[in-house]
């Protein structure tokens, strides 16, 4: 069976019932790689990682871990990745991903705020093109 992997920028609150209900389904092994643990500010508001199921999750991985982890992929995997040119390991890791051969990718991307200023309309752009890429 493949496997599923959720590159994350953070443990997320919304992602997290769906990735534990798709464990709980997946016969395969489903891994949640975060880029970054849940800011101080969060923690000092009582948040903690959420429930991911059973699933094999690695928070803040070294670039050494991060790319063992790129190196044991195996064929036919699934590779699902949260934001987009915005958090460096996670962008690092797409990129190398889709080097690989006979790998599916997924990427949820937003543009951002925007509002009719001239940054905001460069923003989009820049998104657009990163987009087509």
């Amino acid at each position: 069976m493949s496997r599923i992997y959720f590159w994350l920028n953070s443990p997320s609150i919304h992602q997290a019932p769906f990735i534990r209900e798709l464990a709980k389904q997946w016969s395969g092994d489903l891994y949640v790689i975060v880029e970054n643990d849940i800011d101080k500010t969060r923690k000092q508001a009582g948040w903690s990682v959420p429930d991911f199921g059973d699933v094999e999750m690695f928070i803040e991985p070294v670039r050494i871990k991060r790319d063992e982890i790129i190196n044991s992929i195996p064929k036919g995997s699934f590779h699902y990745f949260s934001g987009f040119n915005a958090y460096k390991e996670t962008y690092y890791t797409l990129k190398k991903v889709s080097n690989l051969k006979d790998v599916f990718l997924c990427v949820h991307a937003e543009t951002g705020r925007h509002d009719e200023r001239i940054k905001s309309i460069l923003r989009i752009v820049r998104h657009k093109l990163l987009a087509l890429r």
